[in-house]
């Protein structure tokens, strides 16, 4: 699947530099013959560009949401959070002929992605376009919570579960995104919990930090 706009920022470029290509240890896992392993065939595949997926997402997520909104956002918009207005609102301004458009593309490539999916189980792709940040950091959590690659499957209607491939070399945590064709939620959960068990990923945890006023005591 294509992940990234061919103009990509630092950020974006790091991360796919640590994540694009699977670890040895995630590789081994997947492919190995070893009977504790998954043995799996992996081969590359092509989707129609995460950009295209996005644009048909969002056209009918804040289409749809406006719409199950607008009266409590014309009667009592401060009863939401600025944020949460932020996202609502733009649904107000999206002609009903892009909703249209979007639902028509939405038909095709959902399409395209059943016909992707008649030779495998599952399709593995990236989770994030950005090492994570700091959770009380909210502009660096505004400006990235977007940039995922998660739409796709929103669109497909189709399971999709993120799971741990490692550590960047500053420690931070990698992730990659396994889905499977509509339905076959049984068949993500399955390699999901083989492949976090052969891996161990999540069980790794990173140092507990005392809290400020324990500090302070």
């Amino acid at each position: 699947m294509d992940t990234c706009n061919p103009v990509l920022d630092k950020n974006c470029q790091l991360y796919c530099n640590e994540a694009a290509t699977l670890p040895p240890a995630c590789r081994t896992v997947l492919m190995s013959p070893n009977p504790t392993y998954l043995s799996a065939q992996v081969r590359p595949v092509r989707l129609s560009s995460l950009a295209r997926f996005t644009d048909c997402g969002r056209t009918i997520l804040f289409s749809e949401a406006y719409a199950v909104h607008q009266r409590d956002l014309e009667q009592r918009p401060e009863d939401y959070a600025e944020a949460t207005r932020r996202k609502l609102l733009p649904g107000a301004f999206i002609p009903a002929s892009d909703y249209v458009k979007a639902q028509q593309l939405r038909t095709v490539l959902c399409r395209e992605f059943v016909e992707t999916m008649k030779d495998f189980d599952a399709v593995i792709t990236l989770s994030s376009l950005d090492l994570p940040c700091r959770i009380d950091d909210s502009e660096a959590v505004a400006r990235t919570y977007e940039r995922q690659c998660r739409m796709p499957f929103n669109v497909t209607g189709t399971p999709a579960i993120s799971v741990p491939t490692g550590f960047t070399s500053t420690g931070l945590p990698l992730a990659m995104q396994i889905a499977g064709f509509a339905f076959a939620e049984p068949m993500v959960y399955r390699i999901a919990q083989a492949y976090c068990h052969a891996t161990r990923f999540g069980e790794r945890r990173p140092p507990a930090v005392q809290p400020a006023e324990a500090m302070l005591a």
